[in-house]
């Protein structure tokens, strides 16, 4: 239920914490040099944070290193959890992940949240230590616990689906709530679902709508494909093409490919939109060329009957047969029909005849009826 299992970037974080503001006047990366010579280790982080990002024009991993490393040796929690992120990235070399590990430690046991889930996910898959679910939830809850929103989703994530722990869905509920209700898209998002289909709390589908709206409003691409959903098949709500037409498009747009393939058939039908045929097989192949099986079926079908541009039977029996090879059963009719009268490829009656007889026991009726019309021919 989560799309975020990266470890948080402190160099993100630190100037958060120290309310960085583009209205500051900007200091120059020689002060800050000048002041962590002197043995400040909010400087020294400081300065190591702007020689990673190359402010000044001044780019400088190892000497960035050097002083990240410096405040880490002084204790700073934040400069420690900045240095295992380096180490483990192998910012000027092979990554090192236990030492990585050894310095997320460090901060986490000073309650440096950021340190605490980074080390939770080391724990989780590996990376520098043993695995250890039983630790890496101690320090997903401290996390949690001190308002770190991905800790809370990961936390939900691992009560609701009982995967490392004991399964407890109100629980794993209760942590996406609060991470939902501190604005965070992912959190919204596994809320509205939890709401939506009733686990591990009732079923209320109108505030899992909520919960979704808001997570789609953040630009949250999963939960603005579902919101088109409801909103074209009335789940939860009035039925709405118009509004639903641009959840699709919004969530295309940012390479969802389903949703892709939704946007396009609402243009082909014109539903919720004007009908734009050859807009809609543009949509089509960009899903198509992901792998979206139905989006493969639909762009073949249009390329076989000239549906939003000129015939091409050959390339639609490539995409048929790439749908056909995930068990599409429309698919499957298509490229048989095409196989036994040779329509854009060479004639081959047997797999033709194989293929319709896949559809047909799939319950594709058409493959079906042609089955049962080409036998009585026979005879």
């Amino acid at each position: 239920m989560s799309e975020e299992n990266n470890l948080q970037d402190p160099c993100a974080k630190s100037e958060q914490d120290r309310g960085a503001s583009g209205n500051k006047p900007k200091v120059s990366i020689e002060t800050f040099r000048c002041v962590a010579k002197m043995g400040f280790p909010m400087a020294q982080l400081d300065l190591g944070i702007r020689l990673i990002r190359g402010e000044d024009g001044e780019k400088n991993p190892a000497e960035a290193i050097f002083w990240i490393r410096s405040a880490a040796d002084q204790g700073n929690a934040e400069a420690q959890c900045c240095l295992g992120d380096c180490l483990a990235e192998g910012l000027c070399g092979q990554p090192d992940k236990a030492e990585a590990v050894k310095w997320y430690r460090a901060a986490a046991d000073q309650g440096y949240t950021p340190a605490q889930y980074n080390l939770a996910r080391c724990l989780h898959f590996g990376e520098g230590c043993p695995i250890d679910h039983a630790e890496e939830l101690k320090w997903l809850r401290l996390a949690a616990q001190r308002g770190d929103a991905l800790a809370q989703i990961q936390l939900g994530c691992a009560l609701l689906l009982g995967d490392i722990c004991r399964k407890n869905g109100e629980e794993g509920v209760k942590w996406f709530r609060a991470c939902a209700e501190q604005g965070h898209s992912q959190g919204q998002y596994n809320l509205a679902l939890c709401l939506i289909y009733g686990e591990g709390c009732p079923k209320d589908r109108a505030e899992g709508l909520i919960w979704l709206r808001r997570a789609a409003e953040q630009g949250h691409r999963m939960a603005q494909h579902n919101l088109g959903c409801s909103l074209i098949l009335g789940q939860g709500c009035d039925p709405d093409p118009e509004e639903a037409v641009k959840w699709f498009r919004k969530a295309a747009e940012r390479g969802d490919v389903r949703s892709q393939n939704n946007y396009a058939s609402c243009l082909f039908r014109g539903e919720g939109c004007e009908a734009n045929p050859e807009e809609a097989v543009k949509w089509y192949r960009k899903a198509a060329e992901q792998g979206h099986k139905e989006a493969q079926n639909n762009l073949g079908e249009c390329l076989y009957k000239g549906e939003g541009g000129e015939k091409d039977p050959a390339e639609a029996v490539q995409w048929f047969r790439a749908a056909a090879e995930q068990g599409v059963d429309e698919s499957q009719y298509y490229l048989g029909v095409c196989l036994i009268n040779g329509e854009g490829c060479p004639k081959n009656r047997e797999e033709g005849l194989g293929l319709l007889r896949l559809a047909a026991r799939q319950g594709y009726e058409e493959a079906q009826k042609l089955l049962k019309r080409l036998e009585e021919d026979s005879r």
